[in-house]
């Protein structure tokens, strides 16, 4: 009787083995075919329906809403890509309020960290983004998705476009490294979150994220690597495939007593950088060594 009894658990557990596999291969298939028509018909249809229909019907007097067309578009992909490929694990969600405009700012180890956090945040964000705006083709594409342009020519604008958005109501994710760290050590943070916060006054709330994975799991792409043409600097491309994602949010920042202070802009920019700095690192911290483990 145990023998048969057994027979047949093991016969289910092959069963369940062989659906789950089928269900894992069906869901990369999908995934694959949904990149082949994105990447092959994406542009065919972006330039016909935004250059050639909308643009003509809107008269160029409101393309927004085309616009948030091909962000939910992307956004869609990346979800798609995030469910196949990624393990993605998120703490802290209830930090992210939903009436208000958010100034999101994170660490920054990978090429495709933008690309997550589209992914995972509801709100609709504006990216501050520097070396894929030198891209010709791909900046086009970035402006449409209506990313903040941070590249050297433009990087006195940032501040006033940033709080633009944020006065309509709408969410900007800024990096403050500017770069790529190596995921022992943070980069410098420049002082553009801090600049946005002061001059918008203080009306977004500063969203600290913490976000780590494998070292084994970052891959460089040297094909997709980015020389600029300004500083003669190479932007490595350091992509996150697979593996684990870590992602953890802390709580809304405000500094409304340091903003009505006497304070120089200069002292409340360093304080507010220097807090924000320290907060990310425990965040990631906290991620790494106590909330993955538990």
């Amino acid at each position: 009787m145990n023998f048969i009894f057994n027979a047949f658990s093991n016969l289910f557990k092959l069963i369940e083995w062989i659906l789950k596999k089928t269900y894992k291969i069906i869901r990369v298939l999908g995934f694959f075919v949904f990149t082949f028509v994105f990447l092959i018909f994406g542009w065919i249809i972006f330039f016909l329906i935004y250059k050639l229909l909308i643009a003509r019907i809107l008269k160029n007097k409101e393309t927004r809403i085309v616009n948030k067309f091909f962000y939910d578009c992307i956004v869609f992909f990346i979800k798609s890509f995030l469910d196949t490929f990624v393990e993605v694990k998120i703490w802290g969600k209830k930090n992210i309020s939903k009436d208000t405009s958010k100034l999101f700012i994170s660490n920054h180890f990978s090429s495709t960290d933008p690309l997550f956090m589209f992914g995972f945040i509801k709100d609709r964000i504006h990216m501050v983004i520097g070396p894929a705006y030198d891209i010709p083709v791909l900046k086009n594409f970035l402006r449409v998705l209506e990313q903040i342009d941070a590249t050297e020519n433009n990087r006195k604008n940032v501040v006033s476009n940033s709080i633009e958005y944020i006065k309509r109501n709408e969410s900007v994710y800024i990096f403050p490294e500017g770069d790529l760290n190596n995921q022992q050590d943070f980069l410098n943070f420049y002082h553009g979150a801090a600049k946005i916060y002061i001059e918008s006054n203080g009306i977004a709330p500063i969203i600290p994220i913490g976000i780590v994975a494998s070292k084994k799991d970052v891959k460089e792409f040297k094909l997709f690597n980015i020389k600029s043409k300004k500083n003669n600097k190479t932007y490595k491309s350091l992509n996150v495939l697979s593996g684990r994602y870590l992602i953890n949010i802390g709580e809304p920042l405000e500094f409304q007593e340091l903003l009505n202070s006497d304070k120089s802009y200069e002292d409340k920019c360093n304080q507010i950088t220097t807090f924000i700095k320290k907060y990310v690192k425990e965040l990631v911290d906290e991620a790494k060594f106590d909330k993955f483990w538990n």
